[in-house]
């Protein structure tokens, strides 16, 4: 995660790299890589704003990959 984040940090990921400066403000770990980009992908489909609050409120996601 470190180093994702990092590059994420660093602008050398294309989709983050016109926002700036980026904070972390969630973080869950999965068993797998494979599981973790399942989950990934969810998220980066959702629209409604007030669900993402909830999640990042809650502390956790509750999704399944």
């Amino acid at each position: 995660m470190i180093k994702r984040l990092r590059h994420h940090k660093g602008g050398f990921t294309p989709s983050t790299k016109r926002f700036g400066e980026l904070d972390l403000i969630f973080s869950q770990e999965y068993p797998s890589l494979k599981e973790a980009r399942i989950i990934e992908r969810k998220l980066k489909k959702l629209k409604r704003k007030d669900y993402i609050e909830k999640i990042i409120k809650d502390g956790f996601i509750k999704m399944r990959a």
